[in-house]
């Protein structure tokens, strides 16, 4: 089945919701954890009773552990808040204001949700503000050139993650290392539709990202041929949509889109019943509950889930900006990833690769870290080192 409109009950309440009530759910997950990773230690040495028999050990603890703790964020309903705080961060931390009214047109144009200020990290450091004045085919020393800057949108259902060093330092350094000499990459802390504090649903985080964008052309004077765009799971809706607004806008796009585990098509992933019965369940760490629940709140009713924006495999487009798509074997959005660079590819002029790491669950870019599968990290940003090498 397809879905046109989110899921009206996906949100979390009851008494688990209350600030009692998740203080007292998460004690006793935390028991319950802790007496089935015990049994699960035991019962994974065996190869053949892991979900995947070709995860390692530590692979298929922590996967079953990643889809368990998410669990326990759904029933309690938990949502982060950002800031635009620097922290520790120091001259790494930019804070960037919008561009003037008439760069948000069309679907970005909205009567309540109005484009606010936002935050960035950069990794390493932050691109010279004369970038674009030092000629663009020369580095400083007048014979390298310049490096490519990446605009990264990371994942979370729109609910949880910043961009920030604690969780997306090793990806954002692994894909900088890929990228070439001189390579920034720009990780966008967009405004969150979950956020506790300052919820902001469509197109409040497209609108961050067409701010991130104009603020590396305009202001740094970056040119686009030496931006690439990307993003993971969500930020990778994020990431093709900020192409096809510059497509539909006339505007230059960039060189390249990086999609890791894209979220392309809203009408299956906004379906809790369709992600919990999809065959690649038991191997992933994505439970229905979860989807749903991100994508109510970010497209909240009456908002339809099949247009171009929310799910562009139902929508291609013609573009000059190649795009690199990678998924993992054992995910639950395989399919729709499938789709997605099949329908793009028919599209006379597109280039698109889609490359699958063997055995993967969902989003091992940014999660691959933690979820034993770091390797699997290097493999994927050597593929997209490989597809930029066309280029």
């Amino acid at each position: 089945m397809t879905r046109q409109i989110a899921e009206e009950n996906a949100i979390p309440s009851g008494w688990r919701t209350t600030t009692s009530g998740a203080v007292i759910w998460i004690f006793f997950s935390i028991v319950g954890i802790s007496i089935r990773i015990f049994f699960l230690a035991i019962v994974y040495i065996w190869s053949s009773l892991r979900p995947n028999k070709q995860w390692t050990y530590e692979q298929a603890l922590r996967t079953w552990f990643m889809g368990t703790v998410f669990g326990v964020i759904t029933d309690i309903g938990w949502m982060q808040s950002t800031n635009l705080n620097s922290g520790k961060l120091g001259r790494r931390w930019v804070i960037i204001n919008p561009a003037s009214p008439g760069a948000y047109q069309g679907p970005l144009s909205h009567d309540v949700v109005k484009p606010q200020r936002i935050g960035a990290t950069w990794y390493p450091e932050p691109l010279p503000r004369q970038y674009g004045e030092r000629g663009l085919n020369k580095g400083e020393d007048g014979t390298q050139p310049q490096g490519l800057v990446a605009l990264y949108f990371h994942g979370g259902s729109f609910m949880w993650m910043s961009g920030r060093p604690d969780e997306s330092e090793v990806p954002a350094n692994l894909l900088n290392t890929r990228l070439g000499p001189g390579a920034h990459s720009l990780w966008v802390q967009y405004r969150l539709s979950g956020d506790k504090n300052d919820p902001t649903p469509w197109p409040g985080p497209f609108q961050d990202a067409l701010t991130a964008y104009l603020y590396l052309t305009n202001e740094l004077h970056v040119p686009p041929y030496r931006i690439v765009v990307g993003g993971d799971s969500s930020g990778g809706t994020l990431a093709i949509g900020l192409v096809r607004y510059l497509v539909e806008m006339n505007q230059p796009t960039p060189k390249a889109c990086l999609l890791f585990s894209p979220s392309v098509d809203t009408t299956f992933e906004a379906d809790s019943h369709d992600i919990d019965r999809h065959y690649n369940q038991k191997t992933d760490y994505i439970e229905g509950r979860m989807a749903a629940w991100g994508y109510r709140v970010f497209a909240p009713p009456p908002m339809r889930l099949d247009g171009p924006y929310l799910s562009p495999s139902l929508h291609p487009f013609r573009t000059q900006t190649a795009i690199f798509v990678q998924s993992g074997a054992a995910e639950v959005i395989l399919d729709t990833n499938v789709e997605f660079a099949e329908s793009f590819r028919r599209i006379s002029g597109n280039m698109v690769v889609h490359w699958v790491l063997r055995d993967a669950p969902h989003d091992v870019f940014l999660s691959g870290p933690f979820l034993g599968w770091i390797k699997g990290t290097e493999e994927i940003v050597e593929a997209a080192e490989a597809f930029l090498a066309q280029l």
